[in-house]
């Protein structure tokens, strides 16, 4: 099924994963996706068994139709941290579990995958798994050196599928793109964030390092909005903050200080 904006490298992985397999690609609009009535229906009538979901939208069709799920094979889900609670509420309509796949678009299309079969009740993460064929994936110290296991540093991914940079951004590729350590001729890209490697060797994301979030499937930079913010004469001071509601969406605070009525 293809839901994803020609812009999120999701695409490629609907098309090509779909085309290059013998599948059928079922095409949607927009108004497919903004009613998760429509979508229930779109997925049972056409029979869906592969698709890729980010996760607001895996979470609100979970809550509203999680019968819905039922048809999937193989169920993607991605773009953000997964929701354990949600999880726990679809696994019972997913015979074959479902994955979750992670990897910035700066290493398209997924970097790690993780098959799920199972969430315990007092988990509350989730862990993003191992590198996929021809992808790279290290947690390395602020010295480039793997840590041990169980100790927290920063995932770089890298492979076939990694950019060769920003387009009219030099300073920002020199940046996040950095020379393989560890390969000639090859590079990574600083993911910004933070992960351990785990006793069964699959590796746990525990958040970011700056102060980006991502607000249904979009990188946000909590520090831009506050700049923005402060533009306004009568804003002396800001603070933005994401907040997540028990349900798992999560969304923007912003708090002001206000100038003094003269």
């Amino acid at each position: 099924m293809q839901i994803a904006s020609f812009s999120f490298d999701a695409f490629t992985y609907e098309i090509w994963g779909a085309l290059l397999n013998g599948g059928r690609l079922i095409l949607t609009d927009r108004n497919t996706i903004l009613s998760m009535d429509t979508l229930a229906d779109t997925l049972t009538s056409y029979k869906i068994t592969t698709g890729f979901l980010t996760v607001p939208l895996f979470n609100r069709l979970t809550e509203e139709h999680p019968e819905a799920l039922s048809g999937f094979d193989a169920l993607l889900v991605g773009g953000d941290a997964l929701s354990a609670a949600h999880i726990r509420k679809a696994l019972p309509y997913l015979p074959e579990g479902l994955l979750n796949g992670y990897g910035p678009t700066e290493n398209t299309t997924f970097s790690c995958v993780h098959h799920i079969r199972a969430v315990d009740e007092g988990q509350t993460s989730v862990p993003i798994g191992q590198p996929i064929a021809y992808s790279q994936a290290y947690v390395l110290d602020d010295q480039l050196q793997p840590v041990p296991q169980g100790v927290i540093g920063e995932i770089y991914v890298g492979g076939t599928g990694l950019a060769l940079g920003y387009l009219g951004d030099e300073e920002k590729t020199s940046q996040s793109f950095i020379p393989h350590p560890f390969q000639e001729r090859a590079r990574l890209y600083k993911t910004g964030d933070m992960g351990r490697w785990l006793p069964n060797g699959i590796i746990d994301c525990l958040g970011r390092i700056d102060h980006q979030v991502k607000i249904r499937g979009h990188r946000v930079e909590c520090g831009e909005i506050e700049a923005a913010m402060l533009r306004f004469e009568d804003i002396i001071e800001c603070a933005v903050i994401p907040h997540q509601h028990e349900s798992g969406h999560k969304r923007l605070i912003g708090y002001f200080v206000q100038k003094r009525a003269a």
